[in-house]
């Protein structure tokens, strides 16, 4: 995709996962941690640096970090009903999230 192609599907808010910006997989959950929140969800959209989330929760405490990620175990969990969007400007770090996304309020 040429420079002017990507500026004007990023400006059109097209799916932008082919421009390679953003390193995330539309249809993989991931674990993501914020300058301020951690949250799970499956990335339906990528839209310039927004990172559109379904079946995601706000993750209030992980417990073990290892442990979370090994288990999908976590200790306090918030499900967002209708989803949510992450600036992608406010993430630290992600990982695949390999378990079933917590849907369920802990």
């Amino acid at each position: 995709m040429d420079k002017l192609s990507l500026i004007q599907a990023i400006l059109e808010g097209e799916n932008c996962a082919k421009s390679q910006l953003l390193p995330f997989e539309i249809g993989q959950a991931y674990y993501f941690r914020t300058v301020t929140h951690h949250q799970t969800g499956r990335v339906k959209r990528i839209a310039g640096k927004f990172i559109e989330l379904e079946d995601a929760a706000w993750i209030g405490d992980s417990g073990r970090w290892y442990d979370a990620l090994s288990s999908g175990k976590l200790s306090e969990v918030e499900p967002f009903p209708n989803g949510t969007i992450i600036n992608s400007d406010s993430l630290i770090d992600a990982t695949p999230w390999l378990h079933s996304l917590p849907r369920e309020q802990i």
